[in-house]
């Protein structure tokens, strides 16, 4: 006859007991949650009839909208996100309202707060990295419709060039009226201006372009050729790459050149030569 283990016939009745006493627990925890998305829904509704004694709760949608597009500055130009999650009535304005949507920053890092320090009475920024920058900029084209917007990309990376991010680009450059480019790095230079030399740029009046130091530009015309461009603003590029920006800066009423670096013979002789002749600019750009 087999002996009865006592001791394994204790361990199976205590994970029997275990065992229901975890089943018990989850459908309390499944009725807590039922029970705080109960909650959740009457908060929610006594919070939505609230709103409806504020100031704005009679203004037609018109107005309310105007007033959003009023709040849009160059200091604030993430407004709409702002508005669109102070109530559902709100949301539903600030999405079918283009205008909050048209400054589009594709910003893989950003300025801190300026900051003093040392005794030094200029401030000195540093940069943090931000969150959802492509979730963002995504939802920014597909809610801008056709209306002129601006682009500024700054900060990306090679591997942030990729064929999502350039789609959405050429889908809406042809009513972009400023492209600002900061910060590109150098081995991705060469793709994008490839890519911009199949997409018109009828609108564009302001354009701006920074590289990173010590990159060169190929020995071509700029392949943007706006014709409505009047203001232009170029750095960190070489003297005598600026030759190559000319057909793209043919009509500009404003050029401002920052941040040169002479690193040769060749950049020194440049602007010694040709770069300060300003008989020499005004013949190349003769709108200046």
């Amino acid at each position: 006859m087999r002996q009865i283990n006592w001791q394994r016939q204790f361990r199976l009745f205590y994970l029997a007991q275990f065992l229901d006493e975890i089943v018990t627990k989850r459908h309390d925890l499944l009725r807590q949650l039922e029970d705080l998305v109960t909650q959740q829904k009457s908060i929610q509704l006594e919070h939505a009839v609230l709103h409806l004694d504020v100031q704005t709760s009679d203004l037609p949608d018109e107005i309310l909208a105007l007033i959003f597009e009023a709040g849009v500055t160059p200091y604030e130009p993430r407004f709409g996100e702002l508005i669109s999650h102070v109530s559902q009535r709100w949301r539903r304005i600030a999405l079918a309202t283009p205008w909050l949507w048209a400054n589009i920053r594709m910003h893989r890092i950003k300025i801190t707060v300026p900051c003093f320090s040392g005794g030094n009475s200029e401030p000195f920024f540093s940069w943090i990295e931000c969150n959802g920058w492509k979730e963002m900029a995504t939802a920014y084209f597909s809610r801008c419709k056709s209306l002129p917007i601006k682009i500024h990309i700054r900060g990306l990376i090679k591997q942030d060039f990729t064929p999502i991010i350039l789609r959405s680009i050429g889908d809406h450059i042809g009513h972009c009226y400023q492209l600002f480019l900061e910060h590109v790095p150098r081995e991705i230079l060469p793709k994008l201006l490839k890519f911009f030399k199949h997409q018109p740029v009828p609108i564009l009046r302001s354009f701006a372009l920074t590289l990173e130091l010590n990159t060169n530009l190929n020995e071509d015309p700029f392949p943007l050729e706006p014709p409505l461009l009047t203001t232009g603003q170029v750095g960190n590029i070489q003297p005598r790459f600026l030759q190559y920006l000319v057909p793209a800066f043919a009509s500009v009423t404003s050029l401002r050149y920052t941040d040169i670096t002479v690193t040769d013979r060749e950049a020194y002789d440049f602007l010694h030569r040709d770069g300060l002749d300003f008989e020499m600019l005004a013949e190349k750009f003769p709108t200046i």
